[in-house]
């Protein structure tokens, strides 16, 4: 990629003959992709895949900076090696917009250069964008009996009730901004509420994260121990991501804690140095 950069175009693998201009088109769709609107478990299913595939250490999505200059290297060298059916599976995983909203975000982009890279990703510019899978999601959930307004009524907790309200609204046909204008939320959580749905299911949206205090000793420590003996190939502690640490401790021990409980424990467990 150097010498492409250097030259100015150049043969990459999995692409051919390219402009570096484009190239760096392609690279920011890429990181806008996976870093902008992303859900965070979809995003965590996407890097575990990509950690499989390049048959990295499983901590790896932990020990690698995925936001840094290495861990955009390692996402570009997994997605052209098999391009574009990464892009796709990428695309239809993280349920992002089309390539050509996507292009439309790149800043200062000219024409040509646009049509350039819609050239490279000519595969893919059918992809439609699967945005509204979360109704399908609640539609399964009534299907199967759950009467949100029902529980919404029985419920006496109000920021449980007012998540099966905003939910019972939903699987009604109502669009998310009137949901979240009915209970006092942004539209941010209540998107986020239905990224935990979808992953971990109703009662993960309506139960509050764990805080530190609210984990046993036995937790902390069975934490702990996966935490310290996990080696460290970039960055430290600091560096890693609360998110992916988050989706992990739920993955791993059942257990759907705070963002500030995982910056807590990343703290207070310094992985150890690789080959220590």
């Amino acid at each position: 990629m150097l010498g492409v950069k250097r030259r100015g175009s150049g043969e990459i693998p999995g692409l051919g003959i390219i402009q570096w201009e484009t190239f760096t088109v392609i690279v920011d769709l890429v990181l806008r992709l996976v870093w902008i609107d992303a859900g965070d478990h979809a995003r965590e299913t996407l890097l575990a895949e990509l950690v499989r595939d390049l048959s990295l250490a499983p901590d790896a999505r932990f020990t690698i900076d995925w936001k840094g200059n290495y861990g955009a290297l390692v996402l570009m060298a997994w997605m052209i090696a098999d391009w574009p059916v990464r892009l796709r599976r990428a695309l239809e995983l993280l349920a992002a917009p089309r390539v050509d909203d996507l292009l439309g975000q790149v800043h200062d982009l000219s024409e040509a250069s646009r049509m350039r890279a819609r050239t490279r990703m000519r595969d893919v510019l059918n992809y439609q964008s699967r945005t509204m899978d979360w109704r399908l999601w609640l539609h399964g959930l009534v299907e199967g009996g759950t009467d949100f307004r029902r529980r919404a009524r029985a419920e006496n907790v109000w920021p449980r009730k007012d998540r099966l309200i905003a939910l019972a609204l939903l699987s009604e046909g109502r669009a998310i901004e009137e949901a979240a204008f009915a209970v006092r939320v942004s539209t941010n959580m209540i998107k986020r509420w239905l990224e935990v749905g979808m992953a971990y299911g109703v009662e993960a949206v309506l139960e509050k994260p764990l805080r530190i205090c609210d984990l046993t000793p036995v937790q902390i420590d069975e934490i702990a121990a996966w935490l310290t003996a996990t080696e460290r190939t970039s960055g430290g502690p600091l560096k890693w991501s609360r998110e992916h640490t988050r989706s992990e401790i739920m993955a791993r021990f059942g257990l759907r804690i705070t963002t500030n409980a995982a910056y807590q424990l990343l703290l207070n467990n310094k992985p150890r140095h690789k080959g220590s």
